[in-house]
């Protein structure tokens, strides 16, 4: 199974992302845009792996030591949009403004995850929602129309499994665990 931790959004949070979507399909109606029941925030990426039972125990254990130590939800603020170079072209991006609760709680998820035996990426965590792939399109235009999604407080995490169906790429839930009640 192809696994990776995530936090999923509200309905309002979805709208707006959508919304930033739409006007993006008028600048590349050639990407491919992710599916707006898709969206997500990844936590860490876990990759092929067979060990669901010590990916959910991580979880579960990230979840509950986050509510131990702060238990306060993840409040999120939408910061811009933008790209990053991809070897199958650009990814159309929303980002998150710097944020403590969000950092404590992927520090905690990756240090329970590799005391489990998972190698994580090593690269700094730069928190983002992709919204597509293969973007050819303007940012630049997308700046002056779009209006970025309100602040959200999240309360879940979420382990997902990533799969195809039918040759669509789908991220489908394994287990969601409260981190603040």
């Amino acid at each position: 199974m192809r696994l990776f931790t995530a936090l999923r959004f509200p309905g309002n949070t979805i709208s707006a992302l959508e919304d930033i979507v739409e006007k993006a399909k008028l600048e590349d109606p050639h990407a491919r845009y992710v599916r707006p029941d898709q969206f997500h925030l990844t936590l860490d990426f876990i990759g092929e792996t067979e060990n669901l039972t010590g990916c959910e125990d991580a979880l579960e254990e990230a979840c509950l030591t986050y509510q131990e130590r702060y238990g306060t939800p993840v409040e999120l603020v939408f910061s811009q949009i933008g790209t990053f170079k991809s070897k199958g072209g650009a990814i159309l991006w929303a980002g998150i403004k710097p944020n403590p609760s969000l950092s404590k709680l992927e520090k905690i998820l990756r240090e329970k995850l590799e005391e489990r035996g998972f190698s994580l990426d090593t690269r700094p965590y730069k928190p983002h929602i992709t919204l597509a792939r293969k973007f050819t399109g303007s940012t630049a235009a997308l700046k002056e129309e779009i209006l970025l999604p309100e602040p959200v407080s999240l309360t879940q995490a979420a382990l997902v499994w990533s799969h195809r169906v039918d040759g669509l790429l789908m991220y489908e839930d394994v287990k969601t665990i409260e981190f603040c009640q």
